[in-house]
């Protein structure tokens, strides 16, 4: 699979921190119609329903591109277990690969990928918190929600 920044190569804090996962802030509509033609299956939205553009508006965009559409919305202050789990989740799930998430910025996009880089990819702490910067994590709030959650797993 092409490297997201090569598929779109003008948005926003784009990220390839797996093969088959492709970070970013707010796309737009010519994105998402190059991504669903390089193959991708789902992009995931973590904005909140205030957010412009607003996510009930924004998934008729995406299923227009032809790729399905999640919204996990993730407030800017906090994340708590049942988001981290849904997340988690939908990344792991084979046949919704390629996925792109993103919010406004790829910062709420790096705190919820902490978690799934340890548990489920057996990244280290160390490597796992990297990534997540270099995908956009700026929040050290999110990014030590994102830690609390790892250890009580």
């Amino acid at each position: 699979m092409s490297d997201v920044s090569e598929i779109t190569p003008s948005l926003d804090n784009a990220g390839q921190p797996l093969e088959y996962l492709a970070t970013a802030g707010q796309p737009e509509e010519e994105h998402l119609k190059r991504l669903a033609g390089a193959g991708y299956k789902t992009v995931v939205d973590l904005r909140t329903p205030g957010e412009t553009p607003r996510p009930d508006e924004w998934g008729k965009v995406v299923r227009r591109a032809g790729m399905e559409y999640v919204n996990i919305p993730v407030a800017h202050k906090n994340i708590d277990d049942e988001t981290f789990d849904r997340f988690r989740g939908l990344i792991r799930d084979g046949g919704r690969r390629p996925v792109l998430a993103h919010c406004s910025s790829a910062n709420r996009v790096g705190a919820l990928l902490i978690p799934y880089l340890i548990l489920d990819e057996g990244s280290t702490p160390e490597k796992a918190k990297e990534i997540a910067a270099e995908v956009g994590l700026r929040s050290n709030r999110l990014e030590r929600a994102a830690f609390r959650y790892v250890s009580a797993k």
